[in-house]
Formats: structure tokens, C-alpha cells, sequence
């Protein structure tokens, strides 16, 4: 078969990956594996066309602004999403199955295509404060490309029950939740002097215990809980470091601080494992 998948940014490239990523370049390796015709669509600073490991991966460029600019993300997320539209409009029908991912494009349907989004995550979240902030209108507008995957898709699966439940009660469609895989030989613990060494570099003293939550954004993936059970069952001496978020957007999604709770914001590639392999669980 034919399989179109949409993300956002390349899973072959570069260390700013997130979870998406990781997910799109399993599964693009396990279906080219098994004979399928795979193509990945992305964005860059260029349009282009490559293959990365039997995969065709398909580029579409969107405005290079620098991401300390004030709405970079959303603007460049909203360039996408309507070339990947108009890039659908073309050639969508070159393809047996289109797997949407999250709020990555959107859907002007013309014909009858087999259309399958998966959520990672759910912009619109009832933690979030209704009012002037950049999450809450960066969610509102993303989820404009989110309510649209919904109403066009055949097949819609989330990767947690939390998401499903999130997105079920924007449709009366059946969602299904497919678990993501662990690969166990990449995320192996550390032996206890390799552990050691690494909590030396990272200034994490032995004597804690330390926890770590890797994930965004916040409520869809479950931080409000870990954070509550932190605060209120763990001893002093067990430390949460998360990853991923920091600690204005989690104030924004009204999670409490806690003194044992610590907020990293993004950390990506070998920096991130090293975090997880020090880390007692």
C-alpha cells in the first residue's frame, strides 16, 4: 500500500525531536520493512524531496522566523497546515491511507480517501484559562486543524485513554487507543556507576530519589497527576524533574508548584536520555 503520513517536523533529522517524531520514524521503518510504499510529509526551510531508509520523506517550506519572536510557532504551524491542504488537494489520491498526526495540516476533502488522524495530544484541554493568553489562543486557533481531523477522518486513534477521552467528547465517532512502544534497548537503565557518573554531570545528588516525567502538553498528558502525587505521597527526598514543559506553562494550565517538583522545558536527543538513564523511575 501506498501510506502518507503528516507530522511536522523530519524524523531523520536533527536532535529537536519529540515524541511525534520518534513514533513516525518507527513506524515509517516497520512498513517499509514490511513492503509498503511509505512517505513522510514535513515541513523546512526548503521544499524538497529525499529518502531516508527506503522512506520518502516530502518537504514543504514554511517562513524561517526565529522561535524567540512572539507567535513564531503558531505562525509557522498555521503556514503548514494550509500547504499541506493545498498539497492534498493535488495528490492525495496518489495514496491508499493518509495518517494526519495531532493538529498538522488540514483537510479539504475532494473524493473518498481512507483518512486516519492519530492524537499524541489534544489542544483544546479543560485546564486550560479562557482569556488573553498566548496557550490559550495558540489552542484555540491549532484546534480549528484538530475539529477538522475529527470530521474528515474514517479511522481516529489516540495513544492514551486520557487524549480519548479529551477528543471523544468532540464527536460521537468511535476512538480507539493504540499504546505507543517502549524501545527497551535504546532507554535501558543505567548500571549504578553509570548512573552515578551521569547524576556527577548533571549536578543530581545521589542521595535522592528522582523521577522523571517526559511529555507535552501538560494536562493531555497526565503532568497534573504526577505532580499531585508527587506533592502529596512522596517522601522529601524523591525529586520530579520534568521535561518538556516549564514552569509558566504549567502554572497556565494550573498545576500548583511544589518544592520537589523541578520544570527543564525542552531537552532533546542524548541530553534527554542521559536525564531518563540517570533517573531511579
Amino acid at each position: 500500500m501506498k501510506i502518507l503520513h503528516i507530522g511536522f517536523l523530519n524524523p531523520f533529522e536533527g536532535e529537536r525531536r519529540g515524541g511525534v517524531e520518534a513514533f513516525l520514524s518507527n513506524i515509517s521503518d516497520n512498513l517499509v520493512s514490511k513492503g509498503h510504499e511509505v512517505t513522510i510529509l514535513c515541513s523546512s526551510n526548503t521544499d524538497s524531496r529525499r529518502t531516508y531508509k527506503g522512506c520518502s520523506v516530502v518537504t514543504l517550506k514554511v517562513p524561517n522566523i526565529k522561535p524567540d519572536v512572539p507567535g513564531s510557532s503558531i505562525l509557522r504551524k498555521t503556514w503548514y497546515g494550509l500547504k499541506v491542504g493545498f498539497f492534498l488537494r493535488r495528490h492525495a489520491d496518489i495514496f491508499d491511507i493518509i495518517n494526519i498526526h495531532g493538529d498538522n495540516g488540514i483537510i479539504f476533502r475532494n473524493g473518498k480517501h481512507n483518512i486516519v488522524t492519530t492524537f499524541h495530544g489534544f489542544r483544546i484541554r479543560p485546564e486550560l484559562k479562557i482569556g488573553l493568553s498566548f496557550n490559550y489562543i495558540s489552542a484555540r486557533i491549532l484546534s480549528y486543524f484538530e475539529v477538522n481531523h475529527i470530521k474528515k477522518s474514517d479511522r481516529i486513534i489516540c495513544v492514551s485513554e486520557k487524549i480519548k477521552g479529551l477528543v471523544s467528547a468532540r464527536t460521537g465517532k468511535e476512538v480507539r487507543v493504540i499504546y505507543n512502544g517502549v524501545n527497551t534497548e535504546y532507554y535501558r537503565p543505567s548500571g549504578e556507576g553509570e548512573k552515578l557518573a551521569l547524576r556527577k554531570e548533571l549536578e543530581i545528588p545521589k542521595s535522592e530519589y528522582i523521577a522523571i516525567f517526559v511529555g507535552s502538553p501538560p494536562y493531555s498528558k497526565g503532568l497534573d497527576i504526577a505532580v499531585d502525587t508527587i506533592r502529596e505521597m512522596a517522601p522529601e527526598n524523591i525529586q520530579l524533574l520534568v521535561i518538556g514543559v516549564n514552569q509558566k506553562t504549567a502554572r497556565e494550565s494550573n498545576i500548583p508548584d511544589a518544592d520537589n517538583v523541578h520544570y527543564l522545558g525542552k531537552v532533546y536527543g542524548t541530553s534527554k536520555l542521559k536525564y531518563l538513564k540517570s533517573a531511579d523511575f
